[in-house]
This record gives structure tokens, C-alpha cells and sequence, in this order.
């Protein structure tokens, strides 16, 4: 499988994607996976003053991702919905499918969590996208287990089990299939292997494959 990831340092952080590829490969199957990242870009950004058009033009990719700014859906979702739609149409054109990542609210304000979901759901719903739900993940697990920490020290980027809980969640957007038993121990970056503790690894899991599953029901309007 073919995924180019647009976006910024969501999808960097922790290499998450390298997290993925290695889920991936536990799963016996292969993943190529290119990057157009710049840290606190938005989509906007994205379409008018980097290498995103051109990367998408290259053809190729079954699945284009889209990470918008972590702060864009309560910000302006009017920009979301419009640059989604806009890549979308394109990387539609190019053979692709397009799919939003989408995030989460800061730690220190959890009364945004509704309206970042729907706004996200709102935004695919309008550009016939794909969503990896990852913020409805994170919201899962934290609901659910209310003494695990997902954030880093900013309370806005995750930490490493925040971007571990994402891979599971594009695993099980991209292949369909639950991440439930793939690997959790991971060597993400040259010579450092980090392990996720095995009944953590495999509540993310259980996690990211209840949302994915549920995704439908949402997309059709209810996000909690």
C-alpha cells in the first residue's frame, strides 16, 4: 500500500508513520508511506505553498491523508471543509482515495472534544472523504480509562502511547482490519526501540478498531 501523509507535526511527531509501517509489517503486509510536513501548516498552506499539489500529481497513492492544524476545526471549519474538499477532488482525480486525520482538543479544554469530532465528520461528509478518526479514539480510550495520559507535556501534541493509539487507528482505516495483536514493541528511530506495555498496547487496539467500526453511524450525523 501506497500512503502520502499532508500535514504537520501530528503526523510527525514520535514518527508516527514509521509506528504504522511497523504495525503493518507485524501484520505480514507492506507499507510505503512519503511525508509533505511543516509544522503548524494548515491545509491552506498546504495547497498554495508546497510540494502537497505536485506529491498528489505523482500519482500512484491509494490513499492520500490529510492533517489539517490542530486548532482549524474550532478555529475555522469553514477552511477545513473548504481545503478538504479541494484536495479531495484532486487526489480523486489522481487515482486516490482521500482520508482526514482527524485530531483532538487541547488537554486543558474538554469541552471542545463534540465539536472537533463533527466538525471533522462535517468536513468528510462535505468532500467525500475517508476520516481515520483518531481524536474519537483518543476520546474512547481516555473515557474509558481515565489514568492514562496520551498528551505530551504541551497538552496539545501526543506522547508516544497518543501517537501509537493513532497508528492502530490508521492501521484499521487503511487495511480494514483490526490492529488487535500486532506489534507492540516498536524501534520507531534509529537504535531506540520503545514498548508500548502489552494490556495498554491492547486496550489502543480494542480502541481504534471499536471506533473504526462505529465510523459509519457517525458519519451519518452522531459523533459521541
Amino acid at each position: 500500500m501506497r500512503v502520502l501523509f499532508i500535514g504537520s507535526s501530528f503526523t510527525t511527531g514520535n514518527n508516527m508513520t514509521d509506528v504504522l509501517r511497523e504495525l503493518v509489517e507485524s501484520a505480514g503486509q507492506q507499507l510505503e508511506a512519503r511525508l509533505v510536513t511543516r509544522n503548524d501548516s494548515t491545509l491552506h498552506h498546504h495547497w498554495y505553498n508546497s510540494e502537497a499539489v505536485p506529491a498528489i500529481d505523482e500519482e500512484g497513492w491509494d490513499y492520500v491523508v490529510l492533517q489539517d492544524h490542530s486548532l482549524q476545526a474550532l478555529r475555522r471549519p469553514e477552511a477545513l471543509e473548504e481545503f478538504a474538499g479541494l484536495f479531495a477532488e484532486r487526489i480523486r482525480v489522481r487515482g486516490g482515495k482521500p482520508v482526514l486525520y482527524m485530531s483532538w482538543p487541547r488537554q486543558h479544554h474538554p469541552e471542545d472534544w463534540d465539536a472537533v469530532c463533527e466538525r471533522y465528520l462535517q468536513a468528510a461528509r462535505g468532500s467525500g472523504s475517508l476520516v481515520a478518526p483518531a481524536g474519537m479514539a483518543w476520546k474512547r480510550v481516555l473515557d474509558e480509562n481515565p489514568d492514562v495520559c496520551l498528551y505530551a507535556p504541551d497538552r496539545n501534541h501526543p506522547n508516544f502511547a497518543g501517537s501509537y493509539l493513532v497508528a492502530c487507528t490508521f492501521y484499521a482505516t487503511l487495511f480494514g482490519a483490526s490492529p488487535e495483536g500486532l506489534s507492540n514493541e516498536l524501534a520507531h528511530s534509529p537504535g531506540v526501540k520503545t514498548v508500548v506495555q502489552p494490556g495498554l498496547a491492547a486496550r489502543f487496539q480494542a480502541a481504534a478498531w471499536a471506533t473504526v467500526q462505529g465510523l459509519e453511524k457517525d458519519l451519518r450525523g452522531d459523533c459521541r
